[in-house]
């Protein structure tokens, strides 16, 4: 049975989610989970235990596959280059652990792409997201309580870790057992690129 590892990298917390899959449709939820990447130190060791920290799961869970959600350059009334600039820094680290564990850079999938492959009427919004996996996954959401017995804002990081392994679970589903790759964000602008350079040459 394929295993994926998907991530939601954010700024404050890691999403973590392992997920057993097979073609006929039946999901298995592993591991979930999520990382508080470190506040306080050097910029480039904090990076590092990022990086190590991620390389450990990998290690651990030994995935066929990771996916990883790519990151947003531009949020009009939300990004700042500071934002952005972390954010960045943060994804990108993530990724290079799963390219140095298994010599394959993750799949990159888009937020949109993510949402459409896991919707089930309409496509959830970020709060929704909980229910929405769960519902895939037939389950309950496994709520994270704090001492007051309320939901803590990290579930919502690990249902976007949960919703990137289930999109590539179910984009592979779909595909009859590959994964189609002009869903990944990073070939899909390429691709583009390289149809612009085409046909300016024609020109």
């Amino acid at each position: 049975m394929p295993r994926v590892l998907g991530l939601d990298a954010s700024t404050n917390t890691i999403g973590i989610c392992v997920l057993d899959f097979s073609l006929d449709g039946y999901f298995n939820l592993v591991h979930h989970s999520y990382y508080k990447p470190p506040k306080k130190g050097h910029p480039i060791e904090r990076l590092a235990y990022t990086k190590q920290t991620i390389e450990n799961i990998i290690e651990e869970y030994n995935p066929n596959f990771i996916a990883l959600e790519d990151i947003i350059l531009f949020m009009k009334g939300k990004s700042t280059a500071r934002t952005t600039t972390s954010l960045a820094a943060l994804n990108r680290t993530v990724g290079l652990a799963a390219y140095d564990k298994t010599k394959k850079p993750p799949t990159l999938l888009n937020v949109l792409t993510i949402r459409h492959a896991i919707k089930d009427k309409e496509v959830p919004d970020k709060d929704h997201i909980p229910e929405v996996v769960a519902k895939k996954l037939n389950m309950d959401f496994p709520w994270i309580l704090n001492k007051n017995n309320k939901p803590i804002p990290e579930n919502y990081d690990v249902a976007d870790g949960m919703a990137v392994a289930l999109a590539y679970a179910c984009l592979t589903i779909n595909n009859n057992g590959t994964f189609p790759i002009y869903k990944e964000s990073s070939v899909k602008k390429e691709k583009k690129k390289k149809t612009k350079k085409i046909k300016t040459s024609k020109k």
